[in-house]
C-alpha cells in the first residue's frame, strides 16, 4: 500500500534523491552518485531511526519546498539553508513532528551549500544495482533518474519502530563546522612525478576559490594556476577526491558524484572525511587550500570517520 508523504512544490537549484552511493559498479563504467555530505545523511537518518543507508532528499542551496500529506517526523541535517517549516525557522540536525498540511521549504544558505532532508522509514523507492541515489549521467535511480521537480509525489515506508523521536538533536560535539575558509588533507598522487617541484610547492601554497561552475561532480577551483603536465595520459579510473590539473592550471576536485575515469594528470587525493567539507563549499565564496598527509595519516582519519559514522549518537 503507498504512504504519500511529500508533495514537491518546487525543485529548487538542485534537489534529489541520494543515498550512501551504488558501490560495486565503477569496474562497468556506472559512477558511485550517493549523498556528496555523506556524514550529513548518515546523521539524517541516524535522528530516526532510520538505516544509515535509506535514502534522503539532498537540498543544493535553495528553492526546495514541499507539502506534507502523511503526518511523520522528518530530519533536517548538513549545512543551514534557512529551512522553515510553515514559515518559522527549522534550525538543523534535529528532528522534527510534521502534520498533514504542514510546509517545509529552505530559502537560502546561511552557512553550508547542502541540506539534507530524512523522512521516519525511509522513502518507497526501488533501489537500482542496490541502491536508492540519482544517477544524472545515465538518467536511473532516485525519483525517475532526474532531479525533484513540482507535482512529483514521494511515498514512504512504515517505519515500524514507533519511537518516540520528536525533538531528537545531534550533540553539538560531532557537529561539522562550515565557513569560507577551508583545508583539505590530501594524500599525494598517483602522478605526482609528473609535476614539478615547484609546481607542487605552488599548488599547496595557494588558495582557491570555489567556482560557480561547480557542481555534483566536482568543484572548479581558480586561483595561481599550477604548471600542467605536458603529454596525454591514457584515461583510467578517477577516484572520487582526485585532484586533477588540466592544461589551464586551475585544479578540479572530484565529488562523489563524479565520472568513474578520466584523462588528466592527479596531483592528489582528498582524504575520504575531507570530502564532507568540501560538499558544503559555497560556489563563489568559499576558499581552499590543501594540506599533505601521509598514507598512513589518511588511513587513520578514515578509520576515526567511520567510527564516528557507525556510534555518534544523535
Amino acid at each position: 500500500m503507498l504512504r504519500p508523504v511529500l508533495s514537491i512544490k518546487n525543485g529548487g537549484a538542485m534537489s534529489s534523491i541520494q543515498d550512501l552511493g551504488r558501490w560495486g559498479y565503477q569496474h562497468e563504467g556506472v559512477p558511485l552518485s550517493g549523498a556528496l555530505d555523506v556524514f550529513s545523511a548518515v546523521m539524517a537518518n541516524r535522528l530516526l531511526g532510520n538505516s544509515p543507508g535509506e535514502a534522503v532528499i539532498e537540498v543544493t542551496l535553495m528553492g526546495f519546498e514541499a507539502e506534507v500529506l502523511d503526518d511523520v517526523f522528518v530530519s533536517i541535517t548538513g549545512g543551514d539553508l534557512d529551512a522553515r517549516i510553515n514559515g518559522g525557522y527549522a534550525e538543523p540536525w534535529r528532528a522534527y513532528h510534521l502534520k498533514t498540511g504542514d510546509r517545509i521549504a529552505f530559502r537560502a544558505p546561511i552557512s553550508g551549500c547542502r541540506a539534507y532532508l530524512a523522512v521516519e522509514g525511509g522513502f518507497d523507492l526501488q533501489p537500482i544495482m542496490g541502491s536508492y541515489s540519482t544517477d544524472f549521467f545515465a538518467h536511473f535511480g532516485g525519483y525517475r533518474g532526474r532531479a525533484l521537480q513540482p507535482g512529483d509525489v514521494l511515498d514512504r515506508r512504515d517505519p515500524g519502530h514507533g519511537r518516540a523521536i520528536g525533538g531528537r538533536r545531534v550533540v553539538s560535539g560531532i557537529l561539522p563546522s562550515y565557513n569560507e575558509n577551508l583545508t583539505v588533507r590530501v594524500v599525494t598522487g598517483p602522478q605526482l612525478e609528473s609535476f614539478s617541484r615547484e609546481a607542487v610547492a605552488l599548488f599547496f601554497s595557494s588558495e582557491y576559490r570555489v567556482l560557480t561552475t561547480s557542481n555534483r561532480m566536482g568543484l572548479r577551483l581558480e586561483g595561481q594556476p599550477v604548471p600542467p603536465v605536458t603529454g596525454e595520459l591514457p584515461p583510467e579510473g578517477t577516484p572520487p577526491g582526485s585532484i586533477q590539473v588540466p592544461a589551464d592550471g586551475q585544479p578540479i576536485v572530484l565529488l562523489r558524484g563524479c565520472q568513474t575515469t578520466g584523462g588528466y594528470h592527479k596531483i592528489g587525493v582528498v582524504i575520504a572525511p575531507d570530502l564532507d567539507i568540501l560538499a558544503q563549499a559555497r560556489p563563489g565564496a568559499a576558499i581552499v587550500r590543501f594540506q599533505a598527509v601521509t598514507l598512513k595519516q589518511a588511513h587513520e582519519q578514515y578509520l576515526r570517520w567511520c567510527k564516528a559514522l557507525q556510534t555518534s549518537d544523535p
